[in-house]
C-alpha cells in the first residue's frame, strides 16, 4: 500500500483522505507529490472531503453534508 502512484498532471483525491490516520495521509500526499511535476510546472493535488462539525449542526444538516458530492 501507498507504493506508487503513476505520473500525472494533476492527482485528485475524492472522498479518500477522511478514511485514514494522520500518519497515512502524509504517506499519501508523499505519493502524490512525487507522482506530479513541480508546482511551477503545473502539477496539482486536488483534494475532495468533507468537514463534519464536532458539535454538530443537528441530524438534517449533517445527513446533508454526508450526501454532497
Amino acid at each position: 500500500m501507498f507504493e506508487s502512484i503513476p505520473s500525472a498532471d494533476a492527482v485528485l483525491l475524492k472522498w479518500i483522505l477522511h478514511d485514514w490516520s494522520d500518519e497515512d495521509c502524509v504517506k499519501i500526499l508523499k505519493r502524490c507529490k512525487e507522482a506530479i511535476p513541480s508546482k511551477d510546472n503545473g502539477g496539482k493535488v486536488i483534494i475532495m472531503d468533507i468537514v463534519m462539525d464536532r458539535a454538530g449542526d443537528g441530524q438534517d444538516a449533517a445527513e446533508v453534508k454526508l450526501i454532497l458530492d
